[in-house]
């Protein structure tokens, strides 16, 4: 998701990995629907504390699919 050694970044991937977490969410949500159970499955991210990271995420976006952002 970032510009780094050996990591081929385009400016595309920024969206493309918000848009990737929220299909991620909306299948995590179907299935615990579909169980019927009241579950709420948990997603996860991990990443980096720097300011590349900061602006080649849409931070603004992704609080709104995930449930734990660790650093």
């Amino acid at each position: 998701n970032q510009p780094g050694a050996g990591n081929i970044h385009r400016p595309e991937d920024v969206p493309n990995f918000t848009l990737m977490l929220k299909a991620v969410r909306e299948e995590l949500d179907s299935l615990a629907e579909t169980e019927g159970k009241g579950n709420h499955y948990l997603l996860a991210i991990a990443t980096g504390a720097d300011e590349a990271y900061v602006k080649n995420t849409e931070l603004g976006e992704l609080h709104k699919y995930i449930d734990f952002l660790n650093i």
